[in-house]
């Protein structure tokens, strides 16, 4: 790998840049600039893993960071071909490849928000790298959830009311991201978008459904322990009553009486329901994740 000069990169980025109307030459030239910076030294084993199990070139961060810069600018003056580029930078077999493929979808204008959020529903149900999926839901979205939570809140709900587990899936994680965007505080817009799948939770997207509820509880106790407590009042199925029992642990004592009580109210024969001793829970991992995206 050569030492990165900035002045060197620059100029070798803006001498392909002209081609970003050309897909098919662009990309060949971004492939052969990103394996001119690639780490061929690496051995597995020698490195911390990445977070992503996707194959990488490993370039230094600033080759990235720089690559971005000039992605912001083509995107704004030319964002038709900004999602061109995007797709076939998608179906690489890079990781970086497709990072800037979805930072293309987070640069375009926002008069292009659905043809982003059409890709988002094209990419990520085939997106097995839990890592990927999780920039691809926070970068794209970026400008969408900061300037127009509501669309991005309309396409979640679409999303949940499907009958693919898949979409329903997708529309559980895509509404993650909100709850780390700055300023957004409409917090019924979230229950009321999950809550016929919370009352009649489906086992295949139980372990989505628990993570979102570790982060509302994590940025919104109060409010997501009252949303909990309507919930068992509606009669859910047994495998909501199983979620509740697993996010017990995690609240202060006093709150998992109130909660049990709840249950006895609602229901006389309820699952059991012990009380367990409460879980100070440091932030998770993904949670961390979002906050760096």
């Amino acid at each position: 790998m050569p030492a990165v000069l900035l002045s060197r990169l620059e100029q070798q980025i803006t001498a392909f840049s002209p081609t970003f109307d050309r897909p098919e030459i662009f990309v060949p030239n971004l492939i052969g600039l990103l394996e001119l910076y690639s780490d061929r030294t690496y051995r597995a084993g020698s490195e911390v893993p990445s977070a992503s199990k996707m194959i990488s070139y490993r370039v230094p961060m600033v080759v990235m960071r720089t690559l971005e810069m000039e992605f912001r600018q083509l995107a704004i003056r030319q964002p038709d071909d900004a999602l061109l580029v995007a797709d076939m930078l998608w179906v690489g077999n890079r990781l970086e490849l497709r990072q800037l493929g979805i930072s293309l979808l987070g640069f375009v204008p926002l008069e292009f928000s659905n043809k982003v959020i059409d890709r988002v529903e094209k990419w990520a149900p085939g997106c097995s790298d839990q890592f990927l999926l999780e920039v691809l839901l926070t970068r794209s979205s970026r400008q969408i959830l900061q300037e127009k939570p509501a669309l991005w809140i309309e396409k979640s709900r679409k999303w949940l009311s499907s009958r693919e587990s898949r979409l329903i899936i997708l529309g559980v994680k895509s509404l993650e991201p909100l709850l780390f965007t700055e300023n957004f505080n409409d917090l019924p817009q979230i229950f009321d978008s999950i809550h016929s799948l919370v009352k009649d939770l489906r086992v295949d997207v139980f372990p989505e459904m628990m993570h979102l509820f570790e982060i509302l509880l994590q940025k919104h106790p109060t409010e997501t322990v009252a949303f909990l407590k309507q919930v068992i009042f509606e009669n859910p199925v047994s495998a909501t009553l199983r979620l509740i029992r697993k996010i017990l642990p995690s609240l202060p004592t006093n709150v998992q009486v109130s909660i049990r009580e709840t249950i006895e109210k609602a229901n006389p024969s309820p699952l059991s329901f012990p009380i367990q001793p409460s879980k100070t829970k440091p932030k998770s991992k993904t949670v961390k994740k979002w906050e760096k995206h």
